[in-house]
């Protein structure tokens, strides 16, 4: 933290104000993880105002996110909606699919908690069109380990598992672990709701040895 507060006094004395901007985020992200929210959302707002001024579309993108990341960690979910909402708009604007597939997948997110299904499952699923077109096999994965999510809330198991089938499949195709251990959670999840029992044990306790390899504390209480 201290070396990002000295860059950021170097860059305020050259006046860059993209420096600036950049460092005020990267600070907030550090607050943030230190429990230090109020001081956190004080550097991404002023990081916003920066990007906002310069017309840094990806930048103001960026700052956006991380606001709405606070408050949906906060349980405020409409202003979490509102900012995800706003950087949607511009991911849009820039045709930034990889981008704009992210933001559509914490819009499906927030709704998803607020229990508004029907508009999760739609977000998810343009998330998923938005990760193919950016050819993003673990951003497809990921969406389709949520829509999983959502067919099994909807009481549609074998939906679910073909979901969740096809998340893993892509998954594999990359090398992140958790993920991986996420689908098979939800593989695990919907054989239970579809009675087949012993599929579902082997999918949960694949999903909790792997999670307990990668140390995923909430993946390891779930399975």
């Amino acid at each position: 933290l201290q070396e990002r507060e000295k860059s950021l006094r170097i860059r305020r004395s050259l006046k860059d104000s993209s420096g600036i901007a950049n460092s005020m985020n990267n600070i907030g992200l550090i607050l943030y993880d230190q429990g230090r929210t109020p001081e956190a959302m004080d550097h991404y707002s002023e990081a916003l105002h920066i990007y906002e001024e310069m017309h840094d579309k990806a930048g103001t993108s960026t700052a956006l996110h991380n606001i709405a990341g606070i408050y949906n960690d906060q349980g405020d979910r409409p202003q979490a909606l509102a900012y995800f909402r706003r950087a949607l708009a511009i991911n849009e604007e820039m045709d930034d699919p990889y981008d704009a597939a992210s933001t559509e997948d914490n819009i499906g997110g927030v709704l998803e908690a607020d229990d508004s299904i029907a508009p999760a499952l739609w977000h998810y699923r343009r998330a998923l069109a938005l990760h193919a077109r950016a050819d993003d096999p673990r951003g497809m994965g990921y969406s389709l380990r949520n829509i999983a999510g959502i067919e099994l809330k909807m009481q549609r198991p074998d939906s679910a598992l073909a979901y969740a089938d096809q998340a893993l499949a892509k998954l594999i195709t990359t090398d992140d672990k958790r993920g991986q251990a996420s689908a098979q959670w939800m593989q695990g999840l919907a054989y239970e709701a579809l009675g087949q029992r012993d599929h579902a044990i082997e999918k949960g306790l694949r999903a909790l040895n792997m999670a307990r390899e990668l140390g995923y504390p909430q993946l390891m209480r779930d399975a």
